[in-house]
């Protein structure tokens, strides 16, 4: 989503599994990495997580099973 005025975007997930899953969201700009965030899935509702609004790509990884 855009982002606000202290330079921060929103993410926000969705998950369309039947359990959480956790990731790392790492914001950059070329290959330098701006901000990073472990976010923790909700089946429940979305999830919202600010990041880091100078990026140009949100990387996401390290995917795994919610606990």
């Amino acid at each position: 989503s855009p982002r606000d005025k202290d330079l921060y975007d929103h993410l926000v997930i969705e998950e369309k599994t039947g359990a959480p899953i956790d990731f790392v969201a790492t914001g950059l700009i070329g290959e330098i990495k701006i901000d990073e965030r472990v976010v923790t899935g909700s089946v429940a509702a979305p999830v919202t997580q600010r990041i880091g609004g100078t990026s140009w790509t949100v990387w996401l990884h390290e995917f795994e099973a919610g606990k």
